[in-house]
């Protein structure tokens, strides 16, 4: 079953560290003036003149209508959700897919990902993505990762199974909240059974925080975090040196990584027509499971003697039933399947119209 992992799409608020400033290609649309896209890409639109200086532009007049033309724009202006992050490593073959597109194509070396975009690795695929101000995150194979532009106060990745190998980042977990001393902070998370979190870091140091404690984990330190229950003393990492050495190693330019797969909890699903979601009640039986894919089961019949459709969605996966070819009065019936790969049991059956 394809790993999820829910990645964010802005590291912690840190000022990228170099000197010469991180652009992103903003393309110029019929009727876009300076102006018009200086509030809609800036933090603050009031700095258009700054697109100015970076580019060669037919006018200096903010209002005067733009050729089609691919501008400049700095990424510290940029506002959060609209920032783009670039994919530095691909193993073999790996798919990406735009917010608002439903079809998975082949993922290109420098692709731009924005918010909301997935990328998703096969069996023997991997990548890795660069943030703006340095976070660094890599996907492992058959995974899935979902860009986010978080709030400040927010964590930048949420893991609720597997575990990564993380750079500039804050995690949060079932049982805890990891945040890095330094933008350069080195650390393994990752997920037990029980829910346990281990954070094992191997440069700098990270807060580890957990049934309202937090407790500083420097570099040669683990700890564990059970749920509800305060993180562990910190005691040294067995053949550390080692480990050390065979860390994943992201640089820009691509390299060996290796990050262990996490999973997504909640519901990424929207339905055209019908709304089966709303129409089974699916949240009610999403309590307290941490949600993996939905099996979905349409039969003419109320005993589903004879299927129409019966297939496992991912939970970014648009239930699409016109678009499978139904179109009518039917049954349908869900069943979540958790992170562990169980299925549970199918929700009532209920008779639906599907299409017009």
């Amino acid at each position: 079953m394809t790993r999820i992992l829910m990645a964010a799409f802005f590291s912690l608020a840190a000022a990228a560290a170099a000197q010469q400033p991180e652009f992103q290609d903003v393309k110029v649309k019929a009727g876009d003036t300076l102006w018009s896209i200086s509030n809609k890409y800036l933090k603050n639109p009031k700095l258009w003149n700054e697109i100015l200086k970076h580019n060669k532009m037919p006018t200096s007049d903010p209002t005067v209508p733009l050729p089609g033309m691919t501008l400049k724009v700095p990424k510290e202006l940029i506002k959060e959700d609209l920032r783009s992050a670039e994919l530095i490593q691909l193993v073999k073959k790996v798919l990406a897919r735009k917010k608002d597109k439903a079809d998975w194509d082949d993922a290109r070396l420098k692709q731009e990902l924005y918010h909301g975009d997935g990328l998703r690795t096969l069996a023997d695929s991997r990548a890795g993505v660069r943030f703006f101000g340095g976070g660094i995150l890599s996907v492992d194979p058959n995974s899935m990762a979902i860009l986010k532009a978080p709030r400040k106060e927010d964590h930048d990745l949420q893991l609720t199974s597997g575990g990564v190998y993380a750079t500039n980042t804050r995690i949060r977990t079932p049982s805890a909240y990891i945040v890095p001393k330094s933008k350069d902070s080195t650390y393994k998370t990752s997920i037990q059974k029980d829910l346990t979190t281990k954070v094992e870091v191997f440069k700098g140091a990270a807060e580890v925080s957990g049934g309202g404690k937090t407790m500083e984990v420097s570099a040669g330190k683990f700890t564990d975090v059970p749920v509800g229950r305060a993180p562990a003393a910190p005691v040294n990492i067995p053949n550390f040196a080692q480990l050390q050495a065979s860390a994943p190693q992201i640089q820009a330019s691509a390299a060996n990584v290796d990050l262990i797969s996490s999973k997504q909890t909640g519901v990424g699903n929207q339905v055209a027509a019908p709304d089966i979601k709303t129409a089974l009640n699916i949240k009610n039986l999403e309590v307290g499971i941490p949600v993996a894919a939905y099996r979905l089961q349409v039969s003419q019949t109320q005993g589903f003697e004879k299927m129409a459709h019966d297939k496992v969605y991912d939970i970014d996966e648009p239930m699409n039933l016109v678009a499978a070819g139904l179109r009518g009065r039917y049954w349908v019936r869900v069943a979540i399947i958790d992170l562990l790969g169980s299925q549970g049991r199918f929700s009532a059956p209920q008779q639906v119209q599907i299409g017009k």
